[in-house]
């Protein structure tokens, strides 16, 4: 069907090119008798006839212009909606957490996210890297590893928080039940 439809198309534009070809014959006849004709004058008066189609033009195109401005303007205001969002961390122990311990476990989930990012993307570097020619794997594995080591070096974890999520995560592991 897709086949069909793309002859179909290609049948009708050249059918109207050859519709079109005869008037741009005869247009061409025309302006070059027209040249012979008017001689050096003629290209002022071609001159004139651009200028009065494109005055003509202009005032189609113009309010057309208008109406796509405002349909952008208007479609581009953003709604001033106020979202919630639900805490990152549901509590399903007996434990109380205090505001400090439940920001630490917040930022404790972005650092394991974005930690795992790191090695995903890693694998993925060397799987891509498998796929080059053999000769230029050596260079591209020294740049992976560069790469990787900047990336490591520009997201450093701070050590404390590490421990104190380390010292929050046993707190409730003890204190949850333990199920048979």
């Amino acid at each position: 069907m897709k086949k069909i439809q793309t002859i179909r198309i290609n049948d009708e534009i050249k059918v109207l090119y050859k519709k079109k070809e005869k008037p741009n014959i005869d247009l061409y006849s025309i302006h070059l008798k027209a040249a012979q004709e008017w001689g050096r004058t003629w290209y002022f008066i071609v001159d004139c006839i651009h200028e009065s189609i494109n005055q003509e033009l202009e005032k189609k195109y113009k309010p057309i212009e208008e109406k796509l401005k405002n349909l952008v303007h208007t479609q581009t205001k953003t709604l001033d909606c106020k979202r919630n969002f639900y805490p990152r961390v549901i509590n399903k122990t007996d434990l109380t957490f205090t505001n400090d311990e439940l920001t630490l476990l917040n930022n404790t989930i972005l650092i394991i996210n974005i930690k795992n990012w790191i090695k995903t993307l890693a694998l993925e570097a060397e799987t891509a890297i498998t796929q080059l020619p053999i000769f230029e794997q050596d260079y591209i594995h020294k740049e992976k590893e560069n790469n990787t080591i900047k990336i490591l070096s520009n997201n450093k974890y701070d050590i404390s928080i590490l421990n104190k999520s380390t010292t929050t995560g046993n707190r409730v592991k003890q204190n949850t039940p333990k199920t048979k």
